[in-house]
């Protein structure tokens, strides 16, 4: 982490070389004398960055340690610098004589002060170079290897997401099925509780979750609840159960109610298994991989169908598997370090030989965790910072790509590479974490893309005991552990610069002492707060170098205090989540010149929104969810040259604003929620839609609006006002007489659609699936529909890209549909929605054999009518469709869900 500290100073370093500050002679002298010195050293910096603690001699870490110390103050310097600037750069030109002479006293002061500590640094690097040199610290070695930014490997996403390729999971989910299964002779459940225990990286969660999706359809209810090791248990229970907020009364309930159900519990500690079993349960000990299947595991991982060269390594696999024991963790994780290194002998014999030998014989957690640690020493430096990162997220946390690519520019520690999209390169470093096997996928979206992650808690346990080596994130569980951690830093050389507070005590319980703080954090780069605590968080704003804050709280009532984030003047990225929360805001941040993203989402009262949010000059994303009147900031045209995604919740709609929306030409992501809507505001429906005609940039356009308010009205029917760009099309609530015409095979690049019909017919379908790249399609379909429904019934190849359809239509639209031979040659995920069944009818689609390439089918039924419910041909519906789907030649997974 000394690389990414030292790579960020650069960076500012070079910048201070320009033209732009070529009058400031004194200053580039003492610049170019600091470059030059961490020139020198990057190299032996690169050497011990690769290296373990424990590979260490103390003399090198402590002046490993230093150094990064010292270039985080460096960089903290030159902010200094450029935020007095900036200050002057972007005052006012009408300010008075008194005003302008005051600034630039101030200015005067602050230079006066940067180049006492610039001398101070410089005298630093001095001394850290010739200790060095002195102690000889060069005489250490080591490699590391450089990768490209690359897709996304299928084979990894495969691995968690599809069931069919999970490997050796058979015969255990057919045993636990069993025993919670009735007994056929006694009608009468054998078991309540079954215990799966075993330890970490067997597979004890994806066994439980892969029987939970296949029987649980069987039951009336079901819930599938993650516990970290140190788990928020009111936020669990509340989860479960919104009965009430006591939590002993939760605790009371939920007993209650499962006290004669059937449940499955994981855990490693057998002590757990047993007291959850009770007398009517059993203790289920999940096994490792035998051979054949560690085999599969480990070469379905390593090499592609057509490779040609298995045989040569059959030996030295079989050497590397004896030591992974059967763990599908072990063998995911070496089987994709070695997907991602050189494919010749001696690099496989050096990650046999970097394994050790204490594994193969007993299982323990410190031979998993060298496993592990293989994989991030052979990381190259960018992606280990990169990683390194995910440590601030709490355990379990589904951690969204977009967010992490945007946090991680936002924090600096990917570095500037010139002439590259940041955002592409960003992409590119997830997705060689998730090949990996770093981090684990957890959503996909059209075409396999991975949106989201998780991280293993064995592997979430390695980043942070890493971040500890390195200062690189501080993580507290509680406001007393955060003092307890604050004192320590503060009686070492080294500064808290990420603090993650993940806070689980009640509100009352926690109080941070602000002195104490202002210590601690005076050095804060990123503050990230999770759970419920609010209290204190105007302290946590005290460093004036924290560019990035990350709030989501729980719970209700409280009041989060952002009022001091105005002065926090390197801030680029800002994201609160406060659905119980009011929020208070200041009244200006125009001073935030580097802020990029502003995302705010609560479900309460904001005191106010900044009235200058348009001043902003770099602002790229603009996310405004909140529950009051919410109008688009001012002058909005202003933001035109940076602003790319834009998020708003209108209460009512704003024709002004709708308006304004068609200057932003840069515009990628719109995402527009309406609450309520009147008759006489339907104006602003056609302003919409003029502005999104003008958007050439377009990419993704949600709209949400309430169901069965417009009529009617077909605004956007006739008129062909999408971009060629545009790749993403929801429409939710926004209900069209028909499907539109200008949804046809023009619009090239559009992968996802989610549309709604008042009704429609076999040809207009058939409009949908000229879309070439069609990916996912949700369609919605009214209770007018009385026509034949056939995909395919114009022409028999289309749909060529179709990889999950959504179908929600009423029971009597079900005997309508239709799928002709040829169509949808890639359909992997269908859902069928029926919604207001009345009849009692069952029938079932046509030609659901020509779907060749289905893997999974869904229905549900919903039931309006109350005495409905309980005549409906339950069995005999579900009995249908699990007969047309035995007769698809692909044997797809079958899911019946019953909606009361």
């Amino acid at each position: 982490m000394v690389v990414s500290a030292s790579m960020g100073v650069m960076a500012k370093l070079t910048t201070l070389m320009g033209d732009e500050y070529k009058k400031l002679k004194g200053l580039r002298k003492q610049v170019s004398f600091l470059k030059d010195e961490l020139t020198t050293m990057s190299a032996f910096l690169e050497k011990l960055a690769l290296m373990d603690d424990g590979e260490l001699d103390p003399l090198a870490k402590d002046w490993r340690n230093h150094v990064r110390e010292m270039a985080y103050d460096m960089e903290d310097c030159i902010d200094d610098y450029f935020t007095s600037h900036l200050d002057h750069r972007y005052s006012s030109s009408d300010a008075g004589l008194i005003r302008k002479i005051a600034r630039r006293l101030r200015a005067l002061r602050v230079r006066h002060r940067i180049a006492s500590q610039i001398n101070e640094l410089k005298a630093r690097v001095v001394e850290a170079n010739e200790r060095r040199v002195r102690y000889r610290l060069d005489d250490c070695n080591n490699k590391h290897g450089v990768s490209a930014n690359p897709a996304i490997d299928p084979r990894i996403t495969s691995l968690y997401q599809n069931a069919g390729s999970l490997v050796g999971i058979d015969g255990p989910s057919q045993e636990l099925i069993q025993l919670l299964s009735l007994d056929r002779d006694t009608d009468q459940r054998q078991l309540k509780v079954v215990s799966v225990v075993g330890f970490g990286g067997l597979g004890k969660t994806i066994l439980a979750k892969h029987v939970y999706d296949k029987i649980g359809h069987q039951f009336d209810c079901t819930a599938f609840v993650s516990v970290s090791h140190k788990p928020d248990i009111t936020r669990i229970l509340r989860g479960t159960s919104q009965v009430c907020d006591d939590v002993q009364q939760l605790i009371d309930d939920i007993r209650a109610y499962l006290e004669h159900e059937r449940v499955i519990v994981t855990t490693r500690v057998k002590d757990v298994a047993r007291l959850a079993c009770g007398k009517d349960g059993q203790i289920y000990r999940i096994q490792p991989l035998n051979n054949k299947d560690s085999r599969k595991l480990f070469f379905d991982r390593v090499f592609r169908p057509e490779d040609s060269c298995v045989l040569q390594y059959e030996e030295i696999s079989t050497e590397i598997l004896k030591k992974c024991s059967g763990l599908p963790l072990a063998i995911v994780t070496v089987g994709s370090l070695l997907a991602c290194r050189p494919r010749t002998m001696d690099e496989w014999k050096s990650i046999r030989d970097s394994l050790g030998a204490s594994f193969d014989k007993n299982k323990s957690l410190e031979g998993m965790r060298n496993i592990l640690n293989l994989s991030y020493k052979n990381l190259p430096l960018h992606l280990k910072t990169c990683l390194l990162y995910i440590g601030k997220y709490p355990e379990d946390y589904e951690i969204g790509r977009d967010e992490l690519v945007t946090e991680w520019i936002a924090e600096g520690i990917m570095g500037n590479p010139h002439g590259e999209n940041l955002e592409a390169t960003g992409n590119g470093y997830f997705s060689e974490l998730i090949n990996r096997g770093l981090i684990q996928p957890e959503s996909t979206g059209y075409g396999g893309e991975v949106l989201s992650c998780k991280v293993h808690d064995m592997m979430l346990d390695l980043i942070l005991i890493k971040c500890a080596e390195d200062n690189f994130v501080s993580v507290a569980h509680s406001c007393k552990d955060y003092m307890r951690m604050a004192m320590h830093h503060e009686r070492s050389c080294n500064k808290v610069r990420r603090l993650s507070l993940q806070c689980k005590a009640a509100r009352s319980d926690c109080a941070i002492e602000g002195s104490v703080i202002s210590a601690s954090m005076a050095r804060a780069r990123s503050v990230s707060v999770f759970g419920e605590c609010s209290h204190g968080l105007p302290f946590l704003m005290l460093s004036k170098y924290i560019r990035v804050v990350h709030i989501e709280l729980e719970g209700h009532g409280g009041q989060v205090d952002l009022t001091a984030i105005s002065h926090v003047l390197q801030l680029r990225y800002l994201r609160v989540e406060t659905p119980g929360c009011e929020i208070d805001l200041p009244s200006k941040i125009c001073g935030l010149v580097h802020l990029e993203t502003l995302s705010i989402f609560s479900h309460k009262a904001v005191s106010r929104l900044p009235s200058d949010i348009s001043s902003l000059p770099r602002l790229s994303v603009l996310s405004l969810v909140i529950p009051w009147a919410t109008r688009l900031p001012n002058k909005l045209n202003k933001l035109k040259g940076s602003l790319r995604s834009l998020t708003i919740l209108f209460n009512p709609p704003d024709a002004v604003g709708m308006e304004a929306i068609g200057e932003l030409k840069n515009l990628r992501d719109l995402n527009i929620s309406v609450n309520r809507w009147r008759d006489d505001e339907i104006l602003s429906l056609y302003a919409l839609g003029s502005s999104i005609g003008k958007l050439d940039e377009l990419r993704s356009l949600q709209i949400h609006v309430p169901p069965a308010t417009l009529g009617d009205v077909d605004l956007l029917c006739s008129l062909p006002i999408f971009a060629q760009s545009i790749e993403r099309l929801i429409l939710h609530g926004w209900c069209f007489s028909r499907v539109p015409r200008w949804i046809n095979g023009t619009l090239v690049n559009l992968q996802h659609v989610l549309l709604e019909v008042s009704e429609t017919s076999s040809s207009e379908v058939d409009l949908l699936g000229e879309l070439p790249s069609l990916a996912d399609l949700e369609l919605r379909v009214g209770l007018k529909t009385r026509d034949v429904i056939a995909f395919g019934g114009t022409r028999a190849s289309l749909f060529p890209a179709l990889l999950k359809l959504k179908l929600r239509v009423g029971e009597h639209v079900a005997s309508r549909l239709q799928f002709q031979a040829g169509v949808m040659p890639k359909l992997q995920s269908l859902h069928l929605w029926f919604r207001n069944c009345e009849s009692g009818i069952h029938v079932t689609p046509e030609g659901m054999q020509h779907l060749l390439s289905l893997q999974s089918i869904c229905v549900e039924i919903y039931l309006r009518d109350e005495e409905l419910k309980a005549t409906y041909p339950w069995d005999a519906m579900e009995r249908a469709f699990r007969e047309i789907t035995g007769a698809n030649p692909n044997r797809p997974s079958f899911k019946f869900v019953k909606q009361v």
